[in-house]
C-alpha cells in the first residue's frame, strides 16, 4: 500500500489498520525530515518542481519503479484512514478485476464533477471547459456517467493496467490536474476488468474520509472570471430550477409561487442565451452531419 506527500503542506496520516503486518506501507515524499510509525518513508524528487499537484498525480496514477516488485498495490490519499486491512480490501476489490475504484457517492454525473471543480476554484476554468468541450464532442456519453472517486485505487501489476494508467496520466498532463474529470473517459476505452465499487466515499466499513491531517496551509482557491460553455451553463440552470421546485413543493399552497419562480429563471438572460447557443450549436452539428453523410454517399 502506498501514499504520496509532496510539498510538506500536511502531516502524514498514521491512523491506519495495518492488518497482519504482511503488507508494506510506503509513503513517497520530498520531505527529508518526515517520520512515521506506520509508513516506510521513501525519498523522491517531484516530476515537476513548479507543479506538485501533477507530480503527486504521477505517483498516484502511474506508480513508480519501486512498486514494480509487487503483484498488487493499493493507493490511498493521505486524508483516507483505513478501518479494514489492505489485504482485505485488495482481496475483495480485485477478486474478479484488474483495477478497482469507488464510484462517487455524492456526485451524480461526470458533468456535475466538471461544474464542481470550477465552482470550487480547483483548476483554471479555461482548461476545465476546454476538456469539457472536447469530451462533449468525442465522448459525450461519458458526461452522463457516475464519476469515479480517486481516494483509493486497487490494481494488479499487469501490462494492460499500466497502459491504461499511462493514458490517464497523459490526460491529466493535457487537461485538468483534477484526475476525476478524465478517469471515466480513459477507463471506458481500456481493455481491462474494471470494478466500480459502490461505497459511501465519506465513511464505510473499510475507511473514513476525509480525516484531519494537520494541513499547514490551505489549498488556495481562485476567484475566476467565468467563460462558461452553454452545456455547463444549462446544467447549472437546470439544477437551480430543480432546487427551486423542490423547495416549493414541500410547502403546501405555494404552487403559484413555484410557477412564478420557474418563469423568472427561464426569463433570465443567462437561460435565454444558453438556449439560443444550444439551438445554434445543434444547427451547426446537424449541418455538419448532413455534409458528412453526403460525402459518404458520394
Amino acid at each position: 500500500m502506498y501514499t504520496v506527500l509532496l510539498g510538506g503542506y500536511e502531516s502524514i496520516n498514521d491512523a491506519q489498520n495495518i492488518g497482519d503486518h504482511s503488507t508494506d506501507f510506503i509513503c513517497f515524499t520530498d520531505d527529508p525530515g518526515l517520520t512515521s510509525s506506520v509508513w516506510q518513508i521513501r525519498a523522491t524528487t517531484p516530476l515537476f518542481a513548479r507543479d506538485l499537484q501533477r507530480s503527486q498525480r504521477e505517483f498516484k496514477i502511474r506508480g513508480c519503479a519501486e512498486l514494480d516488485v509487487y503483484d498488487r498495490t493499493l493507493y490511498i490519499d493521505n486524508s483516507v484512514s483505513l478501518t479494514a486491512s489492505p489485504e482485505q480490501i485488495l482481496d475483495s476489490w480485485l477478486a474478479d478485476s484488474d483495477l478497482a475504484l469507488a464510484l462517487h457517492s455524492f456526485r451524480a454525473t461526470v458533468l456535475d464533477e466538471f461544474l464542481a471543480v470550477v465552482e470550487a476554484g480547483l483548476d483554471e476554468p479555461a482548461r476545465v471547459y476546454e476538456q469539457l468541450y472536447h469530451y462533449s464532442e468525442i465522448h459525450p456519453a461519458v458526461l452522463d456517467q457516475r464519476p469515479l472517486w480517486g481516494g483509493m485505487i486497487a490494481r494488479r501489476n499487469i501490462p494492460e493496467v499500466r497502459s491504461a494508467m499511462n493514458r490517464w496520466f497523459e490526460e491529466v498532463l493535457r487537461y485538468s490536474r483534477r484526475d476525476q474529470l478524465s478517469v471515466n473517459h480513459i477507463l471506458g476505452e481500456a481493455n481491462i476488468r474494471l470494478n466500480r465499487v459502490e461505497i459511501d466515499n465519506l465513511a464505510s466499513d473499510i475507511h473514513q474520509w476525509p480525516v484531519q491531517v494537520g494541513r499547514i496551509h490551505p489549498v488556495k482557491r481562485r476567484t475566476q472570471t467565468r467563460s462558461i460553455p452553454d452545456l455547463a451553463r444549462i446544467r447549472e440552470l437546470e439544477s437551480q430550477l430543480a432546487d427551486e421546485i423542490d423547495r416549493s413543493l414541500v410547502k403546501d399552497g405555494e404552487i403559484e409561487l413555484r410557477d412564478r419562480r420557474i418563469a423568472e429563471i427561464q426569463a433570465t438572460r443567462s437561460w435565454l442565451l444558453a438556449q439560443r447557443i444550444s439551438t445554434i450549436a445543434s444547427f451547426f452539428r446537424i449541418n455538419r452531419d448532413n455534409r458528412r453523410r453526403q460525402k459518404t454517399s458520394a
